[in-house]
């Protein structure tokens, strides 16, 4: 004989939470990012004022430290060569990722090999690919120099020469990085409605005009962010260069991010390397807001 148990009608309460329990979920990644970034960025400003000797920190200078720095470091020069090779960063992986994105989000056949192999670039070190791209462009060992030293081509050394160092690192830091700006744009192409394009193609839109009214429109987001992080990279990537040209031929292709490396670890010049990281610091902060208020006037113009 089964025995019902009465039911239950009285409604469990889920306990209330305090006004603070968000933020205190938030504790732990805001504890990690300050040990991380903030504490280190924090020694670095109190270090760039102060004198130091070898790994002793000295007395209290003011800004002497940032005038040396910017005046006998020539502080300016290294900046404007940081970011000659941002621009010159994206103005080749930029237009090249989002072709291939809009290459590869078509029906074409072997495309699953080709979105594996065009990725293959994001997926060496800096380190290597400053390795690899200095054997690639040499004169003398390359791959490239005896064949064309078949044709009767001597091919110079572009990694150790003046005019060519430079264009060598941007080529080299955009094949990095293309992957980069390829991946998130086709992603960004694959959430595009396809009934809209197929409605354009009634209407008798071609493929330039979809790509140009639609395409770019609907991703200029997220390209957006793409040029954040492209931006950061380059800027602060001291690993490629140095792996690469090491700063040659005549620094013509030492940053600030590889001069605050060489002043801090070769040449022990801490105030120096302490005023550069604190340059690196402000102007990731300048590119960061400039690029979160590009991406919120965009948002903005999307909603209207």
């Amino acid at each position: 004989m089964s025995v019902r148990l009465p039911a239950v009608s009285a409604v469990v309460e889920r306990p209330r939470l305090g006004p603070i329990f968000p933020y205190a979920l938030f504790l732990p990644a805001f504890a990690a990012v300050a040990i991380v970034m903030f504490v280190p960025a924090l020694v670095a400003l109190r270090q760039s004022l102060h004198g130091a000797e070898y790994l002793v920190m000295g007395a209290f200078v003011g800004l002497a430290n940032y005038v040396r720095y910017f005046v006998e470091f020539e502080g300016v020069t290294l900046l404007g060569r940081s970011l000659l090779l941002v621009l010159g960063t994206l103005a080749v992986t930029l237009p090249l990722g989002i072709a291939l994105a809009v290459a590869l989000t078509r029906r074409i056949r072997l495309r699953g090999l080709f979105r594996a192999l065009l990725i293959l670039p994001w997926l060496v070190s800096s380190l290597l690919t400053g390795f690899l791209w200095a054997w690639l462009l040499d004169g003398h060992f390359g791959p490239f120099a005896p064949v064309l030293r078949e044709f009767g081509i001597v091919m110079p050394n572009l990694v150790t020469s003046v005019p060519f160092a430079m264009p060598a690192l941007v080529l080299a830091n955009s094949w990095h990085s293309y992957p980069l700006v390829m991946v998130l744009a086709m992603s960004a192409i694959q959430t595009i409605s396809v009934d809209l394009i197929e409605a354009a193609k009634l209407d008798g839109a071609g493929e330039w005009q979809i790509l140009t009214a639609i395409t770019l429109p609907m991703i200029r987001g997220t390209v957006l962010v793409a040029m954040v992080l492209v931006t950061l990279n380059t800027f602060n990537n001291a690993t490629l260069v140095y792996a690469m040209t090491g700063g040659g031929p005549v620094d013509v292709t030492t940053t600030t991010a590889l001069a605050v490396f060489l002043d801090g670890v070769k040449f022990f010049r801490i105030p120096a390397a302490a005023v550069g990281s604190v340059v690196c610091l402000v102007v990731n902060l300048a590119f960061a807001i400039a690029y979160m208020r590009l991406l919120g006037t965009s948002r903005d113009e999307e909603v209207a």
